[in-house]
């Protein structure tokens, strides 16, 4: 068998004392911040409560945006047009009554519409991002995403007026909000916590190929920080919608693209870690040599 060969039975795969000796000098003197890829190589040593305090953080910072969108410029159109909801206005037997011939807008700004139209087919364009509908089947939702109706309950019947919505909105609304933020701050981060662990396991199998070796906790530590740049762009841009300074479209468009950064970095990252040396050892034989003087 040719001795050249690396992966000959005669080759053993081994890290240099050399070649680790200077990787952890050169972590020990970057940033632990993901703005590098050394600075992700020194995150990923670091105890894991330092990833972990940052996901649970910027969870909670991400779900209270959303909710000031909601606060913000969802409910005013949304109590302003249970105001404006005709008294007769009510759900009967899974319908709802009474019947329009056209669509009637009730409030709408560019992060919400409201309006009501039993006629299904009736169709009106609005510069709203999300566009909530009162039809006769259900609620229906249109926004950029797509679009779904969540049907009326079978067989209900109930009002659908400010006398009979607005005491029970306004006995619930804060309870609401604080059993939705946990919720939702908790479901968050566990959507961060899942997705870095499967980053985890893809940066691990990407340093094996490497032959750069790696335990799964370093390589979970290099893709919980990859993904930290994006995170913290994605949530900017939710401030910027929240704000106003631009559409649903624009925001959407992040959620995708503000995966390359952490992207680079892990694959930086991995190439940063010390790579595994060949070292030959060469096959003795017992026979004495017969041509051997």
């Amino acid at each position: 068998m040719n001795d050249s060969d690396p992966f000959s039975p005669s080759s053993t795969i081994e890290t240099t004392k050399e070649s680790n000796e200077k990787f952890h000098a050169k972590i020990a003197k970057a940033t632990p911040l993901p703005l590098s890829f050394l600075g992700v190589c020194a995150l990923s040593r670091k105890p894991i409560y330092w990833p972990l305090l940052f996901w649970v953080g910027l969870s909670c910072l991400m779900i209270a945006g959303l909710f000031s969108i909601v606060h913000r410029h969802w409910i005013p159109v949304l109590e302003s047009s249970v105001q404006s909801f005709p008294e007769k206005l009510q759900v009967r037997e899974g319908r709802l009554v009474p019947i329009e011939t056209d669509t009637v807008y009730l409030q709408q700004n560019r992060f919400l519409s409201l309006e009501y139209a039993t006629k299904s087919e009736t169709t009106q364009q609005t510069s709203s991002d999300i566009r909530l509908r009162l039809e006769a089947e259900g609620i229906r939702l249109d926004s950029f995403f797509g679009s779904t109706t969540i049907p009326w309950a079978e067989d209900a019947n109930f009002p659908v007026n400010a006398e009979f919505l607005m005491p029970w909105w306004n006995a619930r609304k804060i309870w609401l909000a604080g059993v939705n933020f946990v919720i939702f701050s908790l479901g968050l981060f566990l959507f961060w916590l899942i997705f870095s662990l499967i980053g985890g396991l893809a940066v691990q199998a990407m340093t094996t190929i490497l032959r750069r070796p790696s335990s799964f906790r370093t390589a979970w530590g290099i893709a919980s920080g990859s993904l930290m740049p994006g995170a913290t762009i994605l949530f900017i841009t939710l401030v910027a919608y929240a704000l106003g300074l631009f559409g649903l479209v624009v925001f959407a468009l992040m959620l995708p693209l503000q995966l390359l950064p952490s992207g680079v970095l892990a694959i930086g990252a991995a190439f940063r870690l010390p790579k595994q040396q060949l070292t030959k050892k060469r096959k003795t034989s017992s026979k004495a040599d017969p041509f051997a003087s």
